[in-house]
């Protein structure tokens, strides 16, 4: 909205990517660092109510209800004028807009936090770095393929239209001459000739239905699969930013595309021939009476226009609306043992009511607009007709026309509401495939996680080791605490490396890093002297067997779960693996063995179980390296020993990385490598670091009893 009222657009995307949004929001030191980013000066401060309506320079921003953000944009000694992202442009009284910033309505001197911002030089020199979003022609691509199809469509559009075009001249010929002729067999011969073409349409409109069909249905999954393709090319980082319903509601996106494309489109192409064919029938038959429907038609385009910019408010606030509401089904349904465990039900629903409820206002606001919309183009549509009436009743008295002339008239005027309530529908759903393509256009401009462009390396040269130098790393931007800090670390080729800590000292993020789930911050990690982000990302995960602490289990066979991507088993690997990961008990109790389907829609499985298919499925893949995140914590002591005896064979002369607290699964590594709170304090094998009686030694000692 700032950038907008100093004559620049700044792409939303773009905006959330420098202000490090997270799925939990954004704070002010995040917005601050995208303000700055995009060529704004910037300061947050602490202010009184007085100071923000004399001294601070507006637009601004103010934190508020400490949940979100809004603009203020203006003050008076009355009132304070705020854009709320959440519900448009609102005026306050002072002590409504303190209630909301400070909390505090009646103590004008309690101070509230405020961002101010103005624009520097390169807010006005550099370029825009957002990229152009989809464009509609974009989507014309998808209906290249059915081109065939199209000009059976528009061949059916051109009969109907054609025979809709001849209907008013039947009826007045029905009165002029049938009628007032009394002959009864002209009538009948006429009205053969309407029944006709009656069924003419009806056929035409039967076969234009099912080529519809076909032709969406196939473009529905080809704009879907092409979305899916595009979400699995971008870095993971992208899904930890965004919530689960907004990608499920871009989905729903395609489908208002989809729609848009095929039946709106037509429509109005049919609806815009007719009316400009009927429109010069009226116009031979009177001026006066052509003149009334122009400026009618000209009345509902302009009435239909104006409600646009509000159309499109309700649609934004909609969508978050929808998302949450899908968020908010999903965690019932994916938390629903949890919930009756910890007695929540009613909570979980009193939460899902209030987003309900929101909705609920949402639809409120759209059925009043619809409604004042309505009922201006149901005013002007009924003036339209009654002028039209009054001016053919007046030309029949005057003798100017035929009373079937009239009727003519009437009729072509009635088949020319249908087509201008289609061109009305139709902008509409123009708009909402343009936001459609707005919100579409901000996943497809994220760049790739592998860019065909980048060329990246599929192969390793020779290595002796993996090295992390100076590696630091923060999940917002730089005025967010770092989780790891200047990380200099070397795994050697063939041995094994156990990293420990206590939790949230970066163990995991580190080994995400290593994965390429995220870049570096700072520093780098090279494999041999290869830098790790030159390396393909697909390519390198493949060289790596990996167990993370919430592997997911698919919904398949255990074989399928096991061999995963692998299209031709081999099945001395699968077995292999099986027997490493201790799996036989497991198989022999499954009522179909390794054809048993598990995961979500199958068989239920413990967390140890699951933990052990996890194990099997890096086995499976025979890496060169492998990566566990507590893979054992969820296994019993018999289950654990017998799987680290098998390990300890299975992992000789692969480079390993191992974050476990359990000692069994880690005294025996190579070196010991102890984090906390984001820093290296201490490395070495067990032994040293146990007599040296340090971090290492307290987490042994809290953790696992060993005795001092």
């Amino acid at each position: 909205m700032i950038g907008k009222y100093y004559g620049k657009t700044l792409s939303l995307e773009h905006l959330r990517d420098v202000c490090f949004i997270r799925k939990t929001g954004v704070s002010v030191a995040g917005i601050s660092d995208g303000a700055q980013a995009v060529g704004f000066r910037t300061i947050s401060v602490r202010i009184t109510l007085q100071i923000l309506l004399t001294e601070a320079p507006k637009p601004l921003i103010a934190y508020w209800r400490q949940r979100h953000f809004v603009v203020v944009y203006a003050s008076t000694n009355q009132h304070i004028f705020v854009a709320d992202p959440a519900q448009g442009l609102v005026k306050y009284t002072h002590a409504e807009f303190l209630e909301g910033w400070t909390g505090q309505p009646t103590q004008a001197d309690v101070p509230g936090i405020v961002l101010l911002l103005e624009p520097d030089q390169t807010f006005y020199t550099d370029p825009d770095d957002q990229q152009e979003g989809l464009r509609l022609r974009y989507f014309w691509g998808y209906l290249r393929p059915y081109r065939r199809y199209l000009v059976q469509i528009g061949i059916g559009v051109l009969l109907s239209a054609v025979l809709t075009f001849i209907i008013p001249f039947i009826m007045q010929s029905i009165v002029d001459r049938g009628i007032e002729y009394q002959d009864i067999g002209f009538v009948n011969l006429l009205l053969i000739g309407q029944l006709t073409i009656f069924l003419c349409q009806l056929i035409t409109d039967f076969v234009e239905q099912w080529i519809l069909m076909h032709i969406s249905s196939r473009i529905s999954i080809r704009l879907i699969s092409d979305f899916l393709t595009k979400l699995m090319r971008l870095p993971i980082s992208f899904f930890e930013t965004r919530n689960t319903g907004d990608i499920l509601q871009r989905i729903e996106d395609h489908e208002i595309i989809e729609r848009f494309l095929t039946s709106s489109s037509l429509k109005v192409v049919f609806s815009l021939f007719n009316m400009l064919v009927f429109g010069l029938v009226l116009g031979l038959y009177n001026g006066a009476i052509f003149t009334v429907f122009f400026i009618s038609a000209l009345a509902y385009i302009g009435w239909t226009w104006a409600f646009m910019g509000a159309r499109k408010r309700i649609n934004l606030r909609r969508f978050d609306r929808m998302a949450d509401n899908q968020g908010s089904l999903l965690e019932i349904v994916a938390g629903i043992t949890e919930i009756k465990l910890q007695n929540i039900e009613n909570q979980k629903r009193w939460k899902w009511e209030q987003v309900q409820a929101r909705l609920f206002k949402i639809n409120v606001e759209d059925m009043k607009l619809m409604q004042v919309q309505q009922m201006g183009t149901f005013f002007i549509g009924q003036l339209k007709d009654i002028l039209i009436t009054y001016l053919s009743a007046k030309l029949v008295i005057d003798g100017q026309i035929t009373l079937g002339t009239m009727l003519s008239i009437q009729a072509i005027v009635g088949q020319i509401n249908s087509p201008l309530g289609n061109l009305l529908s139709f902008m509409r759903s123009a708009q909402d495939a343009k936001i459609s393509l707005d919100r579409l256009g901000e996943v497809n401009k994220k760049e790739d996680e592998d860019p065909v462009q980048a060329d990246r390396i599929t192969k390793l040269g020779a290595w002796s080791g993996i090295t992390f130098q100076n590696l630091s790393f923060s999940y917002g931007g730089p005025s967010t605490p770092p989780v790891l800090k200047s990380i200099n670390l070397f795994l050697p080729r063939g041995k094994t490396t156990a990293l420990v800590g206590a939790s949230g000292s970066g163990k995991t993020t580190l080994m995400k890093l290593l994965l390429k789930f995220h870049t570096p911050g700072n520093g780098q990690i090279l494999i041999g002297t290869q830098n790790l982000q030159a390396l393909h990302s697909g390519w390198w995960r493949g060289q790596c067997g990996v167990v993370m602490q919430e592997g997911f289990i698919f919904s398949d066979t255990l074989r399928q779960n096991i061999i995963a991507s692998d299209e031709t088993p081999d099945e001395e690997r699968l077995n292999y693996a099986i027997y490493a990961a201790n799996l036989s008990d497991l198989i022999q109790n499954l009522s179909r063995g390794l054809s048993t389907k598990i995961g979500g829609e199958g068989v239920g499985l413990s967390v140890g179980q699951k933990q052990r298919v996890l194990l099997a499925r890096a086995i499976y893949k025979n890496p060169t390296f492998l990566f566990f995140d507590e893979a054992t914590s969820a296994l019993d002591a018999n289950n654990e020993k017998i799987i680290m005896n098998n390990l300890s064979e299975f992992t000789r002369g692969r480079t390993v990385l191992v974050i476990a607290h359990r000692l069994s699964t880690v005294r025996n590594a190579d070196q010991i490598v102890v984090l906390h709170q984001g820093e290296i304090v201490e490395t070495g094998t067990h032994f040293e670091l146990v007599n040296k009686q340090g971090y290492y030694y307290t987490l042994v000692h809290n953790q696992l009893e060993l005795s001092s």
